[in-house]
């Protein structure tokens, strides 16, 4: 079998250096008098439904459901060891059609009908997820942990692993510490094709396209200006400065009709790299009574900004970039993207946006 062709992606000079990434602002998404945001809730968009989903919410850990302009539509699922209820939500699956598959932290995962609001439930063949993706005919991949090494499952309907592959994408540390980053260092995406696109950053930024049987197709280097690898033992922050890498943070990865690959991420801006009074690492970072890093999300605005850049695999050149003075934090299929806002009350608030590439001949013309 011949090796999977592989680019360097350089910086320079654009492919569309009149092209200009524009965000367009679709909804926001807060506390009311309907839900109530917690510090942990997080949100997903389905895009075949065009539903935004938010949870979980208030004290009964539910998900609500909202329509892509942020109208509130109904609740669905309850907090418990029951069928069709979880204790806690670690992750959002947006599947085909108006389903949704919900991951808790114990594993279990409900495969949940928005019209219907009725799941069925499966536990994961696995003890640690980073992330997960649709992957079309009922299954999903996951990329899990197994002996310090990420795998690419492939997993049925039934949420039994059916392939894996990929063991080899890159080593990881085996810190715990470092470990916890590294979780928000791989992003997954099924493109029109039905192939699988990966994004990894370990001591460089590595684009791969994957086949449906698990074989690499293609993959590209990237090496970039607004990639210079920030540590936390630049700026001296105790036990996690020698232990954490923090920058950049990828944060999604989508593939468009154009099999054009987009790509987001989240880098130090001025505040962190000229030396704030306060120290941005502490802020950011900080470890749980468990012994884990927490994220402090309020705080990502102030010392991170966003990336967004369109990569031309066929050419190995970047079409367009733009940087962002906000951390903008998920990425779905179909172009929106979601920012998460902390709020002074304390509140978690979500602003979703459209993105889309417009080339210059069509600006001059709008």
């Amino acid at each position: 079998m011949p090796a999977a062709a592989s680019v360097d992606l350089p910086d320079a000079p654009l492919q569309c250096p009149g092209c200009e990434i524009q965000l367009d602002s679709i909804a926001t998404i807060g506390s009311s008098d309907s839900v109530e945001m917690l510090s942990d809730t997080k949100a997903v968009y389905l895009p075949d439904a065009h539903r935004i989903v938010v949870g979980p919410i208030g004290e009964q850990g539910r998900v609500a459901v909202f329509d892509e302009h942020g109208k509130f539509l109904n609740l669905l699922l309850r907090k418990g060891d029951g069928p069709s209820e979880v204790l806690s939500v670690k992750l959002m699956v947006p599947l085909a059609g108006d389903s949704l598959l919900i991951v808790s932290d114990a594993m279990k995962a409900i495969r949940i009908s928005l019209s219907t609001g009725k799941g069925t439930d499966a536990r994961l063949p696995i003890v640690t997820l980073n992330a997960m993706t649709d992957f079309g005919s009922g299954m999903v991949v996951m990329n899990a942990m197994a002996d310090k090494i990420p795998n690419l499952v492939v997993l049925d309907s039934a949420m039994q692993p059916r392939l894996s592959f990929g063991q080899n994408m890159d080593s990881v540390k085996t810190d715990s510490l470092a470990n916890d980053l590294d979780r928000l260092q791989l992003q997954l995406t099924r493109a029109p094709d039905g192939t699988l696109w990966t994004v990894t950053q370990r001591y460089e930024l590595v684009l791969r396209q994957w086949s449906r049987d698990g074989r690499l197709l293609w993959q590209g280097r990237r090496q970039a200006a607004w990639f210079p690898q920030y540590h936390l033992k630049d700026r001296p922050v105790g036990k996690l400065a020698s232990q954490v890498k923090i920058m950049p943070l990828i944060t999604g990865v989508r593939v468009d009709s154009t099999r054009r690959v987009w790509l987001t991420a989240m880098v130090a801006d001025s505040n962190w790299i000229q030396g704030d009074p306060e120290e941005p690492a502490e802020k950011l970072f900080s470890m749980g009574p468990n012994g884990r890093l927490v994220i402090a999300y309020r705080e990502w605005d102030r010392f991170l900004d966003g990336i967004i850049e369109v990569i031309d695999p066929k050419s190995g050149r970047v079409v367009a970039r733009r940087r962002l003075p906000f951390a903008m934090v998920a990425m779905y299929p179909d172009g929106l993207m979601r920012r998460s806002i902390t709020l002074p009350s304390g509140d978690i608030e979500f602003r979703f946006y459209r993105a889309r590439l417009v080339e210059q001949k069509r600006r001059a013309r709008e």
